[in-house]
């Protein structure tokens, strides 16, 4: 009797889980949303600097390899690591707040990251950039 149930019980088991699959994650439309948005503001600081990629920007700024924007109005650029460190991702990070904080209000904070993990926020306020009149 033991034997049959366990059986059974083994069967029933199987059965569940050959009707079960593994679903593709849905992509977050917020997610697609903000990372056109960090696109759209790379793209202005780029224009604003009279250069159409990074590597016409220079160094620090070549070093920048990828961004996104995990939050509304908030920019993070992953720069590459190097010897400069912190002193370099200040100068992209404040760099691209300058460029782009005049053509609109929409950028709050941007956040350099290097390879060693350091990391330097320059929030975007009205206050520290003031937009040109």
């Amino acid at each position: 009797m033991k034997k049959m149930t366990l059986a059974a019980s083994l069967l029933i088991g199987a059965l569940g889980l050959a009707g079960c699959t593994t679903a593709e994650p849905t992509p977050d439309p917020d997610t697609a949303k903000r990372q056109a948005w960090a696109d759209q503001k790379i793209n202005q600081w780029l224009s604003a600097n009279n250069s159409q990629n990074l590597d016409q920007m220079g160094d620090p700024f070549d070093l920048v390899k990828s961004w996104e924007s995990p939050e509304e109005g908030k920019l993070v650029v992953y720069v590459d690591f190097n010897e400069n460190g912190v002193v370099d991702l200040n100068m992209v990070s404040n760099n691209i707040v300058r460029s782009v904080r005049h053509m609109d209000d929409d950028l709050l904070s941007v956040e350099a990251v290097n390879g060693a993990g350091l990391g330097i926020t320059n929030p975007g306020s009205i206050s520290t950039y003031p937009r040109p009149d």
